[in-house]
């Protein structure tokens, strides 16, 4: 189980050992990074992940801790986070430029101080005994200072469960080891599809023996309530999707209105926004603007605050800026856990199989997005011309055209896209087996392999 119940400590999400690299680099040199920002989804156990860390320093440490959850001092005392690092700083006995031990302050729900940005600046600046970890639901405001990011503070974003890290927090099994980076190294580090899919023929052996590790029906629950790990103590596929609703609530009423000072009836028709997008990834704004009576101009910026609050991924199509503009942008979940959750709370008119291929999207984006972030925006795009390719990896490499399907799918999309936009080769993400067409430059990768990215 993934913890939590009858006293039972939460299991580890695979980001915190890249977090505990941080922390432990802090303790052995000052020069390391000293300011760690945690953006993320509401829901991905950013507050748990904190929380864990500093019990861990508490426990085998002299050092100075200070954890807090920011929108409770400002909800229940009326104390902004200048007052509550004062206060402290008080306990503490010493100036901050003064202290000797060093000293980690742990901030959840830093975005709820809009000044958060210059008073964490001033104590970074003040000493190098402090190392400052501090998390948010809402990537907008931690990223919003470029003052910030990447002069002084370090990003390392929570996602949602991949299936692996499902599995690993539901039915303790561990992933093998260099296996993804192998499959991924294959996929974004070479421009030759022979290459890519030698790598892969390689490890078909240890993408067979996870497997038998694990139950094939699992791969489907992951679809439809294994996004979120606040969830996987649940038994009940209707509670889970509850909840991730609540949390989508949450989202809308809580999070979006920091972004930007929409109306209350404006956020009232976010769902409904995410319900249309759910039935019809590819959906104009004239379309999104006449079903919900909002106009184009709010609907452009409800679908971007949704896309910095890490509900959705926004694809655009690929092409010039004249070009794609004139076509609609392709709308997915960041898990699909959130499209399975709408599907059943709000009601879907799609077949099962339609259903599903649209959660197996979301999944390939989810990974997608990850992967290719570093590239920026023009990173990851679509073949918006009629039979093209769902998507348009823009590595440093080349781009590969990446057509998505449940059963055994044809590579005529993939094609289609190679030759349109010159693409290194095409993959074929399906329920097939792993083939390649040397002259068509076309893998086709079996769901098998990319479940374990």
């Amino acid at each position: 189980m993934g913890g939590g119940q009858k006293g039972s400590p939460y299991a580890n999400r695979f980001s915190k050992v890249v977090v505990d690299q941080y922390v432990e680099g802090f303790t052995k040199s000052s020069t390391s990074t000293r300011w760690l920002l945690v953006p993320g989804l509401r829901g991905t156990g950013k507050t748990t992940l904190l929380g864990q860390i500093a019990s861990e320093l508490l426990k085998v440490s002299n050092f100075n801790i200070l954890y807090f959850s920011l929108d409770e001092a400002t909800e229940i005392i009326a104390a902004c986070l200048f007052e509550v690092l004062e206060a402290y700083e008080s306990i503490l006995g010493s100036s901050f430029e003064r202290l000797e031990t060093p000293t980690f302050i742990f901030i959840d729900e830093i975005q709820s101080d809009p000044n958060w940005a210059s008073v964490l600046k001033t104590i970074y600046d003040r000493t190098d005994k402090i190392m400052l970890i501090c998390s948010g639901s809402s990537a907008l405001l931690l990223q919003a200072s470029a003052d910030v990011v990447g002069r002084r503070a370090v990003i390392e974003t929570l996602y949602p469960l991949s299936f692996e890290e499902f599995e690993k927090l539901k039915n303790d099994v561990d992933p093998i080891d260099g296996l993804r980076e192998s499959i991924t190294n294959a996929l974004y580090g070479n421009h030759d599809p022979s290459v890519v899919f030698e790598t892969f023929r390689e490890n078909q052996p240890m993408v067979n023996h996870y497997w038998a590790k694990v139950d094939r029906l699992d791969w489907r629950k992951y679809l439809r309530i294994g996004g979120f790990p606040f969830t996987l103590s649940m038994n009940n596929e209707y509670a889970v999707h509850s909840a991730v609703m609540g949390t989508i609530d949450k989202i809308i009423l809580t999070d979006i209105p920091q972004l930007n000072n929409f109306k209350l009836s404006t956020l009232r028709r976010g769902k409904q926004l995410l319900t249309l997008l759910a039935e019809n990834e590819c959906i104009s704004n004239n379309v999104l603007a006449e079903s919900t009576r909002l106009s184009h101009e709010v609907i452009a910026e409800l679908l971007y605050a949704l896309a910095l609050a890490g509900v959705i991924i926004t694809i655009p199509p690929q092409g010039s800026a004249v070009a794609a503009a004139r076509k609609a942008s392709k709308y997915l979940f960041m898990t699909p856990t959130i499209r399975s959750a709408i599907f059943n709370i709000a009601g879907s008119q799609s077949t099962e199989n339609t259903r599903e291929g649209k959660l197996l999207e979301d999944v390939v984006a989810q990974h997608l997005y990850r992967e290719l972030q570093a590239l920026g925006t023009d990173a990851l795009r679509y073949d918006a011309s009629e039979g093209g390719a769902d998507f348009i990896a823009n590595t440093r490499t080349g781009r590969v055209a990446i057509e998505v399907g449940r059963g055994d799918k044809s590579f005529k999309a993939a094609i289609s896209t190679i030759n349109k936009f010159k693409c290194n080769y095409g993959l074929v993400i399906h329920g097939g087996p792993l083939t390649f067409s040397k002259e068509q430059r076309v893998i086709s990768l079996p769901w098998d392999f990319f479940a374990l990215l």
